[in-house]
């Protein structure tokens, strides 16, 4: 989904251009995105995610107009 990334309040909505990665004990705002920081952590979740999602989940996916 290529939407905004925050709402009107700030509130960041998961529709970043790339990657996030938030320490949200430290940020609970999600204001900060720690990917570039640290990237080895980056790697190391997206593949464990990949692992665990084993090809159920698409990144493109095609939008379906409500209804």
């Amino acid at each position: 989904y290529k939407g905004s990334e925050r709402n009107l309040t700030g509130n960041e909505l998961g529709n970043l251009g790339e990657y996030g990665l938030f320490n949200v004990k430290a940020d609970r705002t999600q204001y900060q995105n720690m990917a570039a920081q640290q990237p080895e952590l980056l790697d190391s979740l997206k593949q464990n995610f990949f692992a665990e999602v084993d090809g159920y989940y698409r990144s493109e996916v095609e939008e379906e107009p409500l209804k």
